[in-house]
């Protein structure tokens, strides 16, 4: 493994040494810690925020900006962006885990399947 040729181990080190090592680590861990928590926060008060949001027949609807987050999302996904299709499948909990699967063989579906796919993606 590249840049690991510098490295000390902690069993290696005096016990001074390695007292001092955790105590930094530590710091910085309740620092990223904290700072996460910050963002966190920041993105609920934000996202809890109201907003007007133009429908596709012009009407305006009072949300929040995570929803209307979601409802961008969802116009993508019914466009055939499989990342936003992705992200609200996640957030529906449909999925569990991600497996990436390359194979040669294309998609072979039937005709009534193909009908369906093509309507959902019109609506």
């Amino acid at each position: 493994m590249a840049g690991t040729d510098n490295l000390i181990p902690t069993t290696q080190r005096s016990e001074g040494e390695a007292k001092e090592l955790g105590r930094k680590g530590g710091i910085a861990s309740g620092e990223a810690r904290r700072r996460r928590k910050s963002m966190r926060e920041w993105a609920e008060t934000f996202g809890a925020m109201p907003v007007k949001v133009k429908g596709p027949d012009g009407s305006t609807t009072d949300t929040d900006t995570l929803g209307n987050i979601v409802a961008a999302q969802m116009a993508k996904a019914t466009k055939g962006d499989t990342k936003a299709a992705k992200f609200i499948a996640e957030l529906l909990g449909e999925m569990e885990k991600t497996v990436n699967v390359k194979t040669p063989a294309p998609l072979v579906i039937s005709e009534e399947e193909a009908e369906a796919i093509d309507k959902w993606t019109k609506e």
